[in-house]
């Protein structure tokens, strides 16, 4: 039987991934609907190009993160210590940034949630690679989304081979790859015609 509790952490997991950061911004700096603009994604890259000002791609992806971040430390502090169950609501909440219940079922590509999955689960030096590696990509293809999807594959295969961290965290990892590049399906397709 599914704890109360659990359920309850996880539904509230979903909700605050639903969270639409970057269509809020745009809403109160421009009373604009980003969804109807640029790539229309709510997106830290989408928003910052659209509102012309780098510093909220940088907000944007911080408070995704840090929403990842702060659900999964709350849960682990007060509610839970099992690692499969602290790996449901990570799932929770990516699908809750993918999938925001405050936007009829719209939302972001995952990046920035993923971040913070990440940086609450892996070593150190895991999450530190996978920061370099995606400013090593960011500087040599120009494209965030390139260095985005890159990085998340890169960063699963230092998780699952070099640091050799507990079973189900690698899974994860591999996981995260996953729902960045199918999020980034559109993306592929600009990137195979060249645009």
């Amino acid at each position: 039987m599914i704890n109360t509790t659990f359920l309850i952490t996880l539904i509230s997991a979903y909700l605050i991934g639903g969270i639409p950061t970057g269509y809020l911004l745009g809403w109160w700096h421009a009373g604009i609907d980003v969804t109807q603009h640029g790539s229309g994604n709510i997106g830290a890259t989408n928003v910052a190009r659209i509102l012309g000002k780098r510093r909220y791609f940088l907000f944007i992806f911080m408070i995704d993160a840090l929403k990842a971040v702060g659900v999964l430390c709350f849960a682990k502090f007060i509610l839970l210590s099992d690692q499969t169950a602290l790996v449901a609501l990570a799932c929770a909440v990516l699908l809750g940034n993918g999938f925001s219940p405050f936007l009829g079922l719209r939302g972001g590509k995952g990046v920035a949630t993923s971040a913070g999955v990440l940086a609450f689960f892996m070593p150190a030096g895991v999450v530190a690679w996978y920061g370099l590696w995606w400013a090593a990509l960011l500087s040599i293809f120009r494209r965030v989304d390139v260095a985005s999807m890159g990085c998340v594959i890169g960063g699963a295969s230092v998780a699952a081979w070099w640091y050799r961290v507990p079973a189900p965290l690698p899974m994860l990892a591999w996981v995260i790859a996953g729902w960045v590049i199918v999020r980034h399906h559109r993306n592929i397709g600009w990137i195979l015609r060249g645009e």
